[in-house]
């Protein structure tokens, strides 16, 4: 049985396997807008070896040709091998689920990562699988945002969603400029799996997406010519490649332009693998093999607290702003914000939960690398106390903006009450005279130029005055009641 034919049988049963079967029906020489990139490093027992160089036309069927499943090795002196995808194609998934026996589940948990409508589409594996049942399996998917800045090659349309263009679109959120910068959050996911061996060989694969990829206008056909395309960059400093953290310029969130493109996620993960040694080659812990991708992510999400912060600012408001126009998409963008922050904090807990599970049973086996997952607990509750704080705050904002527009509809019907009034008082002088010439025209001999023409003013006159005094008396009684009310006091 085909591995494609293996997804169709089991999508009758598993809805969420849909995204996973999309992917496989299309056509492989054309769905990739980019060049897929591999690397396979093969581990030893004292060092690491690296005899399979970056290629540039990746074929997985040269990796797999090496692999004996059946012995479960590649030769002797290897105890296993991490293999990284980027912009991975159906026919690496084809060849690696036949290969190695995996289950489509893994892969469908890579693609399905959209928040879609429930009554249009079924729902993603995220959904519907129990959070016991995610930490407890041999892999892992790492769901998170990147905070990028879209530097424009051509002005973007209004209102048009954009993806990135890799082989996996990834939808790409514009969020309010900041002092003329676009500031958008890029929808990224790394999925890492161990899969081990009767012989006691072991296999690491990592797909990660492309960090480096354009964002373009959102199509219904990768054959179309997007009409806006924008480079994005890391809104933080650069990252030294093979460290899996920031450097100080991340919390002050510079706005920097790289004069080269920054490091993928690709390379930095990779150099990390090669450069550091922090598991058993033997029996590497499910920890320590997710310990990089795992790193590189809550730093993303240090970055997003940061941006969320900058957020809280950017949405305050003062009674000066009274005087200013109220951004109309202030209360909508504060409401996504929430459900933006609700999800944030889903996807750390699912962390927390895997990394906690795997802790304990590593700890509880000996495993070497297993005490790794307490710091990455420490980080992960640190991140959820950050998000948590900005999340309350701009939720607390709502309200706040909620009676400033009250305030300025107020506002606006004070001014048009005076407006209201000084019509009134046009109405208070031209209603006497007017009702006294309806009056004097039924008679010929009060008629401008005759002799009786003075009657007229002898009559208007003293009732226009008599028609203000009382319309002023009101108001003047209720001043005058009110300086004795504060004599009084």
């Amino acid at each position: 049985m085909s591995y494609i034919t293996r997804v169709q049988t089991e999508v009758k049963t598993s809805p969420g396997l849909q995204p996973l079967l999309q992917f496989l029906s299309q056509d492989t020489p054309e769905i990739s807008r980019r060049q897929t990139r591999i690397k396979l490093i093969e581990h030893a027992k004292d060092s690491k070896v690296q005899k399979l160089p970056l290629l540039d036309h990746p074929s997985l069927r040269d990796f797999i040709s090496r692999i004996n499943v059946a012995a479960g090795m590649i030769d002797g002196d290897i105890f296993g091998c991490t293999l990284i995808v980027e912009d991975i194609q159906p026919c690496h998934i084809r060849d690696l689920g036949e290969a190695l026996f995996i289950d489509p589940v893994f892969f469908a948990g890579y693609f399905g990562t959209d928040y879609r409508s429930v009554e249009r589409h079924p729902l993603p594996l995220w959904a519907t699988t129990l959070p016991s049942e995610s930490a407890t399996q041999e892999f892992c998917h790492i769901h998170y945002q990147r905070v990028v800045k879209l530097e424009h090659y051509s002005s973007p349309p209004d209102n048009v969603p954009l993806v990135t263009s890799a082989s996996v679109p990834r939808a790409v959120k514009r969020l309010p400029p900041l002092k003329g910068v676009n500031v958008a959050l890029a929808r990224t996911c790394t999925s890492v799996l161990r899969k081990r061996f009767d012989s006691g060989f072991w296999i690491c694969l990592i797909i990660v997406d492309s960090t480096t990829a354009d964002a373009i206008q959102q199509t219904s056909t990768v054959y179309h010519t997007p009409i806006f395309v924008a480079r994005q960059t890391p809104l933080h400093g650069s990252v030294k490649p093979g460290t899996g953290f920031a450097g100080s310029s991340t919390a002050q969130l510079s706005l920097q332009t790289y004069e080269k493109p920054p490091p993928s996620n690709f390379d930095r993960l990779t150099a990390s693998i090669i450069r550091t040694n922090t598991f058993s080659v033997e029996k590497p812990s499910m920890i320590s093999l997710c310990s990089n991708p795992l790193r590189f992510a809550l730093q993303e999400f240090l970055v997003y607290s940061a941006v969320m912060h900058r957020y809280v600012k950017h949405y305050e408001y003062s009674l000066k702003d009274l005087d200013l126009a109220l951004r109309g998409d202030d209360i909508n963008d504060l409401q996504i914000w929430r459900r933006r922050a609700f999800q944030t904090l889903q996807k750390l807990l699912a962390m927390h939960n895997f990394v906690e599970h795997w802790s304990a049973e590593e700890q509880l086996l000996e495993t070497p690398g297993a005490n790794a997952g307490a710091w990455l607990i420490k980080d992960i509750q640190h991140l959820v106390t950050a998000i948590e704080h900005h999340s309350r705050s701009l939720e607390a904002i709502i309200p706040v903006t909620m009676a400033m527009v009250q305030l300025v509809d107020m506002r606006r019907s004070m001014d048009e009450a005076s407006h209201v009034k000084q019509l009134t008082y046009l109405a208070l002088v031209f209603v006497p005279l007017s009702f006294v010439t309806g009056i004097f025209s039924m008679s010929e001999s009060v008629f401008p130029g005759s002799s009786g023409f003075w009657l007229y003013f002898a009559v208007a006159v003293p009732l226009l005055l008599l028609v203000l005094g009382a319309s002023w008396l009101i108001p003047l009684r209720a001043y005058l009641a009110k300086r004795k009310q504060k004599a009084l006091k």
